[in-house]
């Protein structure tokens, strides 16, 4: 005859943390629960006295020799929890052209988990120029097309924001990109603050107006280094003293 199981003489614990993984833990808290379950059958190792008791280790489980059980096997049922939410964008140039046409941006949104995304585009004033809402299941990918309402010069803003399928915002990430006039040439070593540390008498940058700045000789240039988003006086072009650090080259 081929065995049957007996599900009443199952027993389970749950396992609801990385330390409570751990074998000689989790060995342990099965032994002791199949014990408090059970009359004929134990699990443990037994001590000087006969008697069997669980172990931090390995429990070997003993039956009743008057029980009609064969053998006792054990399982596992892998619980994978649900995905977390959220979102990656991804297709962002640092850098666009301005030309004839308004200028687009072609992105695409991977999801994780089922969230609702919320793409904005604004400009260094903080103008909304472009919006996409989409609302996405867990895997899924979607391509999207932005068109700026407005294309001028200077420093703009990618804003996604990420909520769970309960409305609650998981997350939020602004992307940094700048729009660049054609007919501005590309000669600069940076986008004003990248590489701030290495600004030095000579140095090329493109400022978030647009417009491209070389810092001045020494002992002029020590300011071109001293920036941060509370202490904007030297920036190219926007700050109070700028031109104390900076040259304007067109």
């Amino acid at each position: 005859m081929t065995p049957t199981e007996s599900y009443q003489l199952s027993t389970s614990v749950t396992i609801e943390s990385e330390q409570q993984g751990q074998a000689n833990q989790w060995s342990h808290a099965l032994a002791t629960q199949i014990n408090s379950e059970h009359n004929n059958i134990k699990a443990g190792q037994p001590d000087n006295n006969g008697n069997i008791a669980p172990v931090y280790g390995s429990n070997t489980v003993y039956v009743a020799e008057t029980s009609a059980l064969e053998r006792v096997e054990i399982g596992y049922d892998i619980v994978t929890p649900p995905p977390s939410a959220g979102a990656e964008v991804t297709g962002l140039d640092t850098e666009y052209s301005i030309g004839d046409t308004p200028v687009t941006l072609a992105l695409n949104v991977a999801a994780t988990g089922k969230v609702a995304v919320t793409l904005n585009v604004y400009n260094h004033a903080q103008e909304s120029l472009a919006n996409s809402e989409l609302n996405l299941e867990d895997g899924d990918s979607q391509n999207v097309d932005l068109v700026l309402s407005k294309s001028e010069p200077g420093h703009h803003m990618l804003v996604t924001r990420v909520r769970d399928e309960k409305g609650n915002l998981v997350d939020q990430t602004t992307q940094d990109f700048m729009l660049v006039d054609e007919s501005v040439p590309g000669d600069y070593d940076f986008v004003f603050p990248d590489g701030l540390s290495q600004y030095t008498e000579g140095t090329k940058v493109l400022a978030t107006d647009g417009h491209i700045y070389q810092c001045k000789p020494f002992p002029y240039s020590g300011y071109c280094v001293q920036w941060s988003p509370t202490a904007t006086q030297f920036e190219p072009g926007t700050g109070s003293h700028w031109t104390s650090a900076w040259n304007k080259l067109n």
